[in-house]
């Protein structure tokens, strides 16, 4: 055996001594080997753990709601129960876009409704009508007055059955709004004269009319020309 090399690797052995008793010893790496020897006595001691910092979770930083006495506005308005909405109301829908409502059709009365003509030439309460003029013998008219003796008196207008019939308001022609109105004449020749409405042109259609012959003679001069154009409009 090998002794004396061993001799100076064990000077320089260092031991560590403890009131339990020696606990530990090293040999150097000279030796070629190392050995550890554990008193019985003392208990083996476990190993350190280093714990590694837990990271908060997100969580954590989001505050809890905090209750308060405010209240809490609705981003819709209620809709109402189907026994409080009326049969033809429509609840809006918040989440679809409506378009500005397109302009609705104007409303007529049944009255201006009726004054749109057959033939479209002339209606009961438009600007100028146009048609032709000629002269009658007036006597009882649709209105229910009977001029008869007036032809050259009586300023007399007897219109379209076109433009009479659109006015009426019920089976009595006497109940016509037309009957008694004024309406002013413009002949071809640019003279006017002024007339009442009392009677109903059967063979006149449009703007035509028949007038008495104190009329057709103010605007004319004569009844020579027995038919021309005309222009008239309410007075």
């Amino acid at each position: 055996m090998k002794i004396l090399p061993l001799v100076p690797a064990f000077l320089t052995t260092v031991a560590a001594v403890q009131p339990q008793g020696i606990i530990e010893i090293e040999w150097s790496s000279n030796c070629g080997y190392a050995s550890k020897v554990t008193n019985p006595a003392i208990p083996a001691a476990n190993p350190t753990v280093i714990e590694t910092p837990k990271i908060a979770s997100a969580q954590a930083g989001i505050p809890n709601p905090v209750a308060t006495d405010a209240p809490v506005a609705d981003s819709y308005p209620p809709i109402s129960s189907a026994g409080s909405t009326t049969k033809n109301e429509q609840v809006p829908d918040p989440g679809v876009y409506s378009p500005h409502p397109s302009p609705s059709a104007p409303v007529y009365s049944q009255q201006e409704q009726k004054s749109e003509l057959k033939t479209g030439t002339a209606s009961v309460y438009g600007n100028v009508k146009s048609g032709e003029i000629t002269y009658y013998s007036v006597g009882m008219g649709a209105c229910g007055q009977n001029s008869s003796g007036q032809d050259e008196t009586g300023s007399i207008v007897s219109i379209s059955g076109d433009v009479y019939d659109a006015a009426m308001i019920d089976l009595n022609t006497n109940n016509n709004p037309l009957c008694g109105r004024t309406i002013t004449m413009k002949g071809s020749n640019g003279k006017t004269a002024q007339g009442t409405i009392l009677d109903r042109c059967e063979g006149c259609r449009g703007g035509d009319i028949d007038v008495s012959h104190k009329i057709f003679i103010e605007i004319y001069g004569s009844l020579d020309p027995g038919r021309s154009e005309i222009e008239w409009w309410y007075s």
